[in-house]
């Protein structure tokens, strides 16, 4: 598996320093003559402007648990990570794929079983994050998170 697949892909690393994430990686994109790059810290360069988070680099800043403001005591959120099958071109056997996608939400760590407002599984986002890339995935979840209001960025 080469390096690109490992990390962020560009266009998440530049949303995510937008948002004003801490750019601190062992890889950065950089952008020379307009072709990115991948470059470790130790060949940091003019021009490398993007941190290319590692999936294990992201997970680190993610947070564990999101606590709201409301709804107690079913205002606390566990991070959640599924790995599932998709297949693709399933009209056309020569094409036929199984690939794998990765399906990030946050929980409630408490129910209610009981009344007009009984839930079995609660999650924080209406629809989950999810891509064929774990860490793009990771990417996308902490980018949801910071635009949402649900944690502040680190600049």
């Amino acid at each position: 598996m080469n390096i690109e697949n490992q990390v962020c892909s560009l266009e998440y690393a530049k949303k995510l320093l937008t948002l004003g994430v801490k750019q601190n990686s062992y890889f950065y994109w950089c952008c020379l003559s307009n072709i990115p790059q991948l470059r470790t810290n130790l060949e940091f360069q003019i021009g490398c402007d993007y941190s290319a988070f590692t999936a294990s680099e992201l997970f680190d800043i993610l947070p564990h648990r999101i606590t709201l403001k409301e709804c107690e005591p079913f205002n606390s959120f566990r991070l959640s990570m599924q790995k599932s099958i998709i297949c693709k071109d399933m009209n056309n056997v020569d094409k036929f794929k199984i690939a794998y996608t990765y399906i990030i939400n946050y929980e409630c760590d408490s129910t209610e079983m009981a009344g007009e407002d009984a839930w079995f599984k609660r999650q924080l986002f209406t629809s989950s994050i999810w891509d064929i890339s774990l860490v793009n995935a990771a990417a996308k979840t902490l980018i949801h998170l910071i635009e949402n209001g649900y944690i502040k960025h680190e600049k």
